[in-house]
């Protein structure tokens, strides 16, 4: 299979696409070639059927599971790898999960030049971080790798919020911590960004409501005061290279 004529999208919802035409695919066969996708490496046959029919003997399981792949069509079928004890992607498919691993990892080695994290097109960094992995699904084995993913990208966003910060590109800071408090306004680190990068752009009465509405939230939800207070937080540096430094 050529690289770019196949792709999996995991993030912001499952879909398959072929040559740039989207894929339309029984739940069950969607379901497989998403595990395979979010593992990106062979995993076996009795696992995957254990995973999907946990309640069936594992002949059954197994046989269910050779009927899922034997109903996809031909074009669906050439996504995967298939072996006598295991299943993979078939190598060329492209999958926007693993781009994003990597766009995280090299934010936090900081192997992400000033010009990348300083381009206007960075914003495909916080499109690209923000979105959850397969939200539509609920199954049981997706319950920790949909951690995984969330906290490495998380992460990797607290530090191009910093980064940007660190190149006066404070708007672009606001972005990234508007994105990190909706995904989970419990996080005090994404409120503390987002009120420094209030700051940083000289809007201290949005920095303000900003830090008052997290005082509340940490109060009401955790019985808890805020990790660091106002006066604090509103010096002239905003408290911004701090955290890197301890």
């Amino acid at each position: 299979m050529t690289t770019g004529d196949a792709k999996v999208q995991l993030l912001g919802g499952f879909r398959m696409f072929s040559r740039g035409r989207v894929i339309a695919i029984p739940e069950r066969a969607a379901k497989l070639v998403g595990l395979l996708a979010v593992h990106g490496e062979p995993v076996s046959r009795a696992r995957i059927a254990a995973d999907f029919w946990p309640e069936l003997a594992a002949p059954r399981a197994n046989a269910n599971l050779r009927a899922t792949i034997w109903r996809l069509s031909e074009v669906a079928r050439s996504f995967l790898s298939a072996a006598s004890t295991n299943l993979a992607l078939a190598d060329g498919v492209e999958v926007d999960l693993g781009r994003a691993r990597s766009v995280a990892r090299a934010l936090l080695e900081r192997t992400t030049s000033d010009a990348e994290v300083t381009d206007p097109s960075s914003h495909r960094y916080l499109e690209l971080l923000s979105r959850p992995l397969l939200p539509e699904w609920n199954d049981s084995w997706l319950i920790l790798e949909r951690e995984r993913v969330r906290q490495l990208h998380t992460h990797a966003l607290e530090h191009l919020g910093r980064a940007h910060l660190q190149h006066g590109d404070a708007m672009s800071a606001v972005d990234v911590g508007l994105a990190l408090v909706g995904a989970d306004p419990l996080r005090e680190s994404a409120h503390i960004l987002l009120i420094r990068a209030y700051l940083a752009s000289g809007n201290r009465g949005d920095a303000r409501r900003s830090y008052q509405r997290y005082r509340d939230l940490m109060r009401c939800e955790l019985g808890l005061p805020p990790a660091i207070g106002w006066s604090e937080l509103s010096t002239s540096d905003g408290g911004i290279l701090k955290d890197e430094q301890q």
